[in-house]
């Protein structure tokens, strides 16, 4: 048990990073988006996606409000260990992309097989994103509606 915790320790120092800019209004929106931000995977968690690549969130997309930041832990399987992914978001319909790059947490314990990658996404307009997920020569892509912000 205290693997476990040692991992959720470990996913929380890594997640304390963010990324700072300059420049132009599309390297401003990639600014805003940290860099791995969230302080555990979420218990409630679920898993999407297919072999080799895999997210984990809390409802598959489904809240995903603008400006605020949404967890997710990207599990890269056959064998997969590179120090990082490339993550790329588009708001459909724009030529903006925002690159993301989260880098690998090790899981002990009673985790599935694989790499993770925990990042939060933090995406500045509504509407609908799609979310690319780039792990050496395997990709996956994502559709999901964001929504307006709470309040």
């Amino acid at each position: 048990m205290w693997r476990l915790g040692a991992f959720f320790v470990l996913f929380a120092s890594l997640a304390l990073g963010t990324a700072c800019g300059d420049s132009d209004s599309a390297n401003d929106a990639a600014n805003r988006t940290p860099q791995p931000n969230a302080t555990e995977v979420p218990r409630t968690a679920n898993e999407g996606g297919e072999p080799p690549i895999f997210w984990r969130t809390a409802d598959n997309f489904a809240s995903v409000r603008a400006d605020e930041p949404y967890k997710v832990v990207f599990r890269i399987t056959s064998g997969y260990d590179e120090e990082a992914i490339s993550l790329v978001l588009a708001p459909k319909g724009s030529d903006e992309e925002i690159g993301i790059t989260p880098n690998r947490a090790e899981p002990e314990g009673d985790d599935l097989p694989g790499s993770y990658y925990p990042t939060s996404l933090l995406l500045s307009k509504p509407g609908t994103w799609e979310l690319t997920i780039v792990a050496g020569d395997d990709t996956a892509t994502v559709q999901f509606e964001v929504a307006e912000p709470a309040g």
